[in-house]
């Protein structure tokens, strides 16, 4: 392994807390726990790039994974497949976190989220 750069990041309490209770759960240390679901999720994004260089699935990879060999798939079924677990992540995870950071604000007189 290279050599280690400390750094610090800034996340809501209640994210910490729950990072903190599920490494200790893995028997692991929280920058250690951190480290792993850094790259876990970095992996996964890296599968939404077209242009992916590594062993991940790039963006065209996923398209085919996703149509059958046997039989023909509606393309909006196809993009629906991709897209629903992110669109989860954004709706379920990143928007209330930004919500708690004070990033952005839920306006519903003004149809969503603004930035404050």
């Amino acid at each position: 392994m290279g050599e280690s750069k400390h750094i610090s990041v800034t996340v809501p309490e209640h994210i910490l807390k729950e990072w903190e209770e599920e490494a200790d759960e893995m028997n692991l240390t929280r920058a250690a726990f951190i480290r792993i679901h850094t790259e876990a999720g970095r992996k996964e994004l890296s599968k939404l790039s077209p242009t992916a260089t590594d062993s991940e699935k790039t963006l065209s990879e996923n398209v085919l994974s996703t149509i059958p060999e046997d039989e023909a798939k509606d393309p909006e079924n196809i993009v629906e497949e991709i897209i629903e677990p992110l669109k989860k992540e954004i709706l379920h995870e990143i928007l209330p976190e930004l919500d708690d950071q004070d990033e952005i604000e839920f306006k519903p007189a003004e149809g969503g989220y603004t930035k404050k």
